[in-house]
């Protein structure tokens, strides 16, 4: 252990814990962020197609 911060002490698990869900909402955030610029790019280009 290198480095202890001034925090409030607290076992592994629940840092592991927090640290996964924080991954898994970046992760949630960047699937979506994607999904939506792609949406937006096949919409464009299938009303620019049709005209």
């Amino acid at each position: 252990m290198s480095k202890r911060r001034k925090t409030m002490y607290q076992p592994r698990s629940v840092r592991a814990r927090r640290q996964a869900l924080i991954r898994a909402g970046v992760w949630v955030f960047l699937v979506l962020f994607v999904f939506s610029i792609v949406g937006v790019a096949i919409a464009v280009v299938s009303t620019t197609a049709n005209r």
